[in-house]
């Protein structure tokens, strides 16, 4: 009897064991499940803040790309206008310079100008006198010529005013023969039409008599007839 009652302890605390290792086991793979689930979830958001930083990381990147390109914009700007204030400083002292040594040249060439400038003028009044005594040497020719020119010229024109003359007075002989032989034709054709008229007025006339002469023959023997029918 003690052996049943000491196997049905030993079977209720396996029992009781079992089940506690039972709730146990539940329990632990509860733990298990609610940390795994943690764990997915930490390393969601661990992947959260990474794509995060990530992207603040790519936008801080471009930022940065986009300061560069704007602060070597600038520097590349800034340089140029460095530069064409350079050049503009050495144009600037260059002509300076060019101009000094204009006006040093000048000032050294101005004595030999105003000799050159004396000598050209006396030579060029030289040349002016003699070009002047040639002219009035050439004018005196050209008015002998123009004189010797008029003087040919004005016999031409009075040869040709004679010539026109006795072209005018033929000229106006055959006009007063021309109107005198159309004033003879005018009245030769007038007399012509006349006579013309006449002869027509004329044979118009004795038409006219034998047209009379012929209804009287006929009225004649149509009353001949109506005495002959009675």
């Amino acid at each position: 009897m003690m052996e049943s009652q000491l196997r049905t302890e030993h079977d209720d605390a396996v029992r009781v064991m079992t089940a506690q290792h039972g709730d146990e086991i539940d329990r632990l793979e509860a733990q298990h499940a609610h940390t795994i689930q943690l764990l997915q979830e930490a390393a969601h958001a661990n992947d959260l803040r990474s794509e995060a930083a990530l992207a603040d990381a790519q936008r801080a990147s471009e930022q940065r790309e986009r300061q560069l390109r704007t602060d070597s914009t600038n520097e590349l700007t800034q340089t140029m206008r460095d530069m064409e204030v350079a050049n503009l400083s050495e144009l600037q002292r260059m002509r300076n310079e060019a101009q000094a040594n204009m006006r040093q040249v000048q000032d050294r060439h101005a004595d030999e100008l105003a000799d050159v400038a004396a000598k050209a003028g006396a030579e060029l009044r030289d040349r002016l006198c003699q070009a002047t005594e040639r002219q009035h040497m050439i004018a005196n020719e050209r008015d002998s010529v123009w004189v010797a020119q008029c003087r040919q010229h004005v016999q031409t024109q009075s040869n040709e005013l004679a010539a026109s003359h006795r072209e005018a007075m033929f000229e106006s002989f055959l006009l007063s023969t021309l109107s005198t032989l159309t004033k003879c034709t005018h009245d030769a054709d007038t007399n012509a039409r006349l006579e013309v008229e006449k002869k027509v007025a004329y044979d118009k006339g004795v038409a006219d008599r034998e047209a009379e002469w012929q209804r009287a023959a006929l009225l004649i023997k149509a009353a001949q007839k109506e005495e002959v029918c009675v």
